[in-house]
Order: C-alpha cells, then sequence, then structure tokens
C-alpha cells in the first residue's frame, strides 16, 4: 500500500485514471481486511456539507463577544481556518506550515510565559493523548471567561475515528480525539458541548479555576468507534441553533458583568 502522500500523488499523476482508481480500490479491500479486527457496521448518516455552519462561525461568534480577543489556534496547515477569524491579535502553531509560528503545541505552550488568549481552537494531531495534552497546558493560558474550541469530535464511522489513520480507506480522519468528550463532559468545573456541525465541533468554557477533569485512560483504552457509537448519548451533543443559544447566553452574561464592572 502507499502509505506516503508524496508517492501516491507521482502514482496518480503517472497510472491512466481507470488504473489508478482500480489500484485504490485494490488498497482499499487490503486495508478493510487488515483492520478486519475494529470494524463496526453502524455508522451515523450525516451529510457534514449540507449544514451550512461549520467551526469558523463558531469561532467568529465567540470572537465577536470579547474586546480585542486574542485567538491562538493549534494546527493551522493551510491556514483555511487561522485566516478566516475575524481578530487582529492571531497566534497560529503548527509544525509544518501555516499560522505564525513553527513550533510543537508542547514547544509552544510550555514557551510563551504568561500570554492569555480568550480563544483558543485545538485542531493538530488527532490522537486522545495530544488533545488532552493540548487541553490541559490551554487551560493555562486561557483568559478568565475565555473559550476552548476542539475540532474532529464526531466521527461517522468506524474508519474517520480508527487510530492509526487508514488514508486507503478514507481522507476524512477524526482520530479518537471524542475520547476526550466523555471526559470533560463528567468534569464539575467545565460548561462543555459538542455541537453536530463540521465533524463534530467541541466547545468548553471554564467555570472554576484550576479545573478538574477527570482521567478516563484505563476505561477508553483500546476503546475504538463501537464505543462512541454506544455512548454517544452521554454526550453534550447540540445542534447548531441550540448551541448557538447556549453560547449567546453566555456571551450576555459576560456582557453584564464587564458592563457592571466598567460603572
Amino acid at each position: 500500500m502507499l502509505r506516503s502522500p508524496r508517492l501516491r500523488a507521482f502514482v496518480e499523476d503517472l497510472a491512466p485514471p481507470i488504473l489508478f482508481r482500480g489500484y485504490q480500490r485494490i488498497q482499499s479491500r487490503v486495508a478493510r481486511q487488515i483492520w478486519a479486527r475494529d470494524s463496526y457496521d453502524k455508522h451515523f448518516d450525516i451529510d457534514w456539507h449540507k449544514i451550512n455552519f461549520n467551526r469558523i462561525a463558531v469561532i467568529n461568534l465567540l470572537c465577536a463577544g470579547q474586546q480585542n480577543p486574542a485567538y491562538l489556534e493549534i494546527g493551522c496547515r493551510d491556514n483555511d481556518c487561522f485566516d478566516a477569524i475575524i481578530a487582529k491579535d492571531k497566534v497560529g502553531v503548527d509544525p509544518e506550515r501555516g499560522g505564525t509560528h513553527r513550533l510543537t503545541s508542547d514547544q509552544f505552550l510550555s514557551g510563551c510565559g504568561d500570554k492569555t488568549f480568550d480563544v483558543i481552537f485545538i485542531d493538530g494531531l488527532h490522537t486522545y493523548e495530544q488533545v488532552r495534552r493540548d487541553i490541559i497546558n490551554s487551560l493555562e493560558h486561557i483568559s478568565t471567561g475565555g473559550w476552548i474550541v476542539l475540532h474532529d469530535m464526531f466521527p461517522r464511522n468506524w474508519f474517520e475515528a480508527h487510530v492509526p489513520h487508514i488514508p486507503e480507506i478514507s481522507n476524512d480522519w477524526s482520530g479518537d480525539v471524542w475520547k476526550v468528550g466523555f471526559e470533560l463532559a463528567r468534569s464539575p468545573d467545565l460548561d462543555f458541548r459538542i455541537l453536530k456541525i463540521d465533524r463534530g465541533v467541541g466547545v468548553l468554557r471554564v467555570t472554576k479555576k484550576n479545573p478538574d477533569i477527570p482521567e478516563l485512560r484505563s476505561e477508553l483504552r483500546g476503546k475504538q468507534f463501537r464505543y462512541f457509537y454506544e455512548n454517544v448519548r452521554h454526550l453534550p451533543v447540540l445542534d447548531y441553533e441550540c448551541g448557538r443559544a447556549w453560547i449567546e447566553s453566555w456571551l450576555r452574561e459576560r456582557s453584564k458583568v464587564v458592563e457592571a464592572t466598567s460603572n
């Protein structure tokens, strides 16, 4: 199987389209056999392209509720999201391309001193361990009343959620980011929701300093998409309209507090 993206692109350029499509079908069948033990026949019938709202809409809504918001994006890639965010104070961190800093999230967050951000968007490596670490580290740099946004929290099928990624079956990869959702949902110190848009957009607001986030590694170890599918009812999932209403209620409360303080 062609694991290297560059090699895949090279073969695709050289081979006639009909032959390459046939080769892709063979690759897909082989990959499904290799990972057969992790497969699961049930799935969520969702077409994200038919939902008019995405992570950019959510982040800009959160930024609009702040005065001169400071924005941090972890995982920028082609800057599709970063360039669309309406904030003057923007920092983008990616080890390969995009953003403003060519660093890993661990390197940046450990070395940015006392810098705080009003909105932090986490969309780096799509693995539970890394996303969990990004959240813990981001909490050290989130401002009072700030927000953390997470991407890829609602996989639709087993291969989108599979770790490692299986590119021979699908380019859409959410990984096991969903696992951290079960921890955030159980935290008494966080107000957390998952908006059912754009592959799942998690939004959390810290309601207590130094929040306690339950660690469920032992419970979640080895779990695949089947666990997510059978337990998704335990997660606070909202459609966009309900999610927007929830966000705006918090923004109104914050506005009242700011107004009272300024008076």
